[in-house]
């Protein structure tokens, strides 16, 4: 692998505009959408349909008027890259934005992680677009993106979600309303060590309650 982009857009119910906004670029890999986090994450090899997608996203998407149980600061909200040519491409789609369309950017990476710079946005004042809000453009290794769904209350899932959070997984817990039910949301860091079976089973031994799963994007070799 020598580069994933891998955007996620604050759009996750409209299919017309999903579709629009990723384009069709034959760079375009994958297409994952949710309703209740009304969020698709897109998966694209390379970095030439990117400025595009951007473009395209800022000039149909509202911050102000976004509806959903994921947080976000933004209507194109995170942009990683991985894969030998990452920090390359994260440099230089930092520079396009910039000349381009204008949203402030703010990076993440080893130094500061994207849960920590989330913690950041939350309690500070910062410049952002007036529609289109921030882009978080970071660097990461590969990761798996994996969700549980529970029968369950939100603090059954809440609980649970803490309990298993740790150096290899990162989790939090949401409603989905639209499903009647509730999910554990994880991005497994360390999948060569904690993998979906793994967190799967981890989250099995403290609830009988779970429902069905999912893998969001597409999984590293």
């Amino acid at each position: 692998m020598t580069l994933r982009a891998i955007p996620n857009i604050s759009e996750g119910r409209d299919a017309a505009k999903i579709a629009y906004i990723a384009g069709d670029s034959n760079q375009l890999l994958d297409i994952h959408s949710d309703p209740d986090h009304n969020r698709s994450v897109l998966t694209y090899d390379g970095i030439d349909a990117l400025s595009g997608m951007i473009e395209r996203a800022v000039a149909t998407l509202d911050i102000r008027t976004h509806e959903r149980v994921h947080p976000r600061f933004g209507v194109v909200d995170v942009l990683p890259f991985v894969g030998n040519e990452a920090q390359t491409a994260a440099d230089d789609t930092t520079w396009a934005i910039a000349q381009t369309v204008g949203v402030p950017v703010y990076r993440y990476g080893k130094e500061r992680t994207l849960p920590e710079l989330r913690r950041w946005l939350r309690t500070s004042t910062y410049d952002q677009h007036p529609t289109a809000g921030v882009i978080c453009v970071g660097v990461r290794d590969p990761l798996v993106a994996f969700n549980v769904n529970l029968d369950a209350t939100l603090d059954e899932a809440k609980r649970i979600a803490k309990q298993i959070r740790d150096g290899d997984i990162r989790a939090l817990a949401f409603e989905l309303p639209s499903r009647g039910l509730t999910q554990v949301s994880m991005n497994l860091v360390n999948p060569n060590v904690v993998g979906a079976d793994e967190a799967l089973a981890r989250i099995a031994a403290l609830t009988e309650k779970i429902v069905g799963s999912e893998i969001v994007g597409l999984l590293p070799d």
